[in-house]
């Protein structure tokens, strides 16, 4: 993944913009303003249940020209699992766990501010409430625990002149 000197990123066609798509008319746009019905656990037909779901240990190599700075993200893994959504017992089935973790680091040294190269880490993990037990509406609910367990930054020798100014 890249980002050129104008800031355009060479995913930007993947992503969907507020542009008007071929054969759109108002007709459709003005159908498309009319607000959606709220999603009900009675929307869903059968109960769901799903093992796991997701990104095991992947990698982003990121190069930014207009800074001429590369990053990497590695050990990337972004995992719903024990996925249980049943709409005839939401009290018991009514939860998705999420596993969210990844290391950001620089690739060579860091072109602008104090900070010379860094390497953290990320780790997170917690659950999501689809459904409103008692509306039986989608209303997420997440509770999640993160926290940064290692990982280093190196400040550039000249820190201390910042303090006799």
């Amino acid at each position: 993944m890249s980002r050129n000197r104008s800031g355009v990123l060479n995913c930007d066609d993947l992503i969907e913009s507020g542009k008007k798509q071929p054969g759109e008319t108002e007709k459709t746009k003005d159908a498309a303003a009319d607000p959606p019905k709220p999603i009900t656990a009675d929307s869903i037909p059968l109960a769901i249940t799903v093992g796991r779901i997701g990104i095991m240990n992947g990698t982003i190599n990121y190069h930014d020209s207009e800074f001429d700075q590369k990053f990497e993200v590695y050990k990337l893994t972004s995992m719903a699992y024990d996925i249980k959504v049943d709409p005839n017992d939401l009290e018991k089935n009514d939860e998705i766990k999420l596993k969210i973790s990844l290391g950001l680091k620089t690739v060579g040294r860091m072109k602008t501010g104090s900070v010379q190269d860094f390497d953290i880490t990320l780790d997170a993990e917690g659950k999501i409430k689809p459904f409103d037990i008692e509306t039986r509406q989608l209303d997420p609910v997440i509770t999640l625990h993160a926290g940064f367990p290692e990982g280093q930054k190196k400040i550039l020798e000249t820190l201390p002149d910042l303090f006799k100014k």
